[in-house]
């Protein structure tokens, strides 16, 4: 917003604006909404967003996306009101954004999964195995009789791998 030639009341208010730094179509409408405003365009909508029926996790997350999108787009095209068809269109979306979004959470027993946690599992295990055999081999006659914090003498290079191996010495220590 800084490079963009607007007045410091209008950056004040874009700065004002309910954005997410960490969602970048967020940040994406924003500084599309401030560049058209500031070369005296008309700001309209990326023609790209409109709402379908969540078929997967992922595409539900994407609509939850755009429903913040547009809701941005609506709070800055009533701070600057410049397009009023593109801000009935964007109410037009953000309704169906919404009723998909209600019908997807309906529906989560339905809806593709992307990934697969038992693949990442066998994948975490096999480094496990690698760990604690590397650990046996280090501590091997060293300490033969000490095993209370194996894991804090062990400098894990993954912290996926020390949060399984942490918690799967925890469910050890409950069950004995």
């Amino acid at each position: 917003i800084d490079d963009i030639p607007l007045p410091l009341a209008d950056k004040y208010t874009l700065c004002m604006a309910p954005v997410s730094l960490r969602s970048r179509w967020a940040q994406r409408t924003l500084s599309n909404f401030a560049n058209k405003y500031a070369a005296g365009q008309a700001p309209g909508l990326d023609r790209k967003s409109i709402p379908r029926p969540a078929k997967s996790y992922d595409h539900l997350n994407s609509l939850c996306h755009l429903h913040n999108e547009l809701e941005l787009f609506l709070w800055l095209s009533l701070r600057f009101p410049a397009n009023f068809v593109e801000q009935q269109t964007a109410l037009t979306l953000k309704e169906k954004a919404i009723a998909y979004i209600n019908e997807g959470i309906a529906k989560t027993s339905e809806l593709k999964l992307s990934h697969c946690y038992i693949d990442r599992d066998k994948k975490l295990r096999k480094k496990w195995r690698k760990v604690e055999a590397t650990q046996t081999t280090q501590d091997f006659g060293s300490n033969a009789g000490d095993d209370d914090d194996e894991s804090e003498e062990f400098d894990f290079q993954d912290d996926d791998v020390k949060n399984y191996t942490n918690s799967s010495r925890s469910a050890k220590a409950f069950a004995n």
